[in-house]
């Protein structure tokens, strides 16, 4: 009897062991990660910035690019008269249905 009151804490032992297991693995995984991104972030910090310059300076452009308004008002309005008819197709398929 004593015997399997033993093998019972054992396996208790064993679960709690496993579950420690775990946790630890989990924990040093995060940890070895951030010691690697500390590791990147020291050696982006050696980079030597001394020697980078601004070649130019940038300078907004003098006329937009891109369509041009005549072309989007008449892209708008033909978007706008296929959805009128669709919309009025739709209804009329609805109402049809409904009678």
């Amino acid at each position: 009897a004593q015997a399997k009151v033993q093998s019972g804490d054992v396996n208790s032992a064993l679960v709690s062991l496993r579950e420690l297991e775990r946790e630890a693995a989990a924990k040093r995984s995060v940890y070895e990660a951030f010691l690697l991104r500390a590791k990147e972030t020291g050696e982006q910090k050696d980079i030597n910035t001394a020697n980078i310059n601004v070649i130019s300076k940038a300078f907004a452009p003098l006329e937009a690019k891109g369509p041009s308004r005549a072309v989007m008002a008449l892209a708008g309005l033909l978007l706008g008269f296929a959805s009128g008819v669709g919309l009025g197709a739709m209804r009329g398929a609805y109402e049809s249905l409904h009678e």
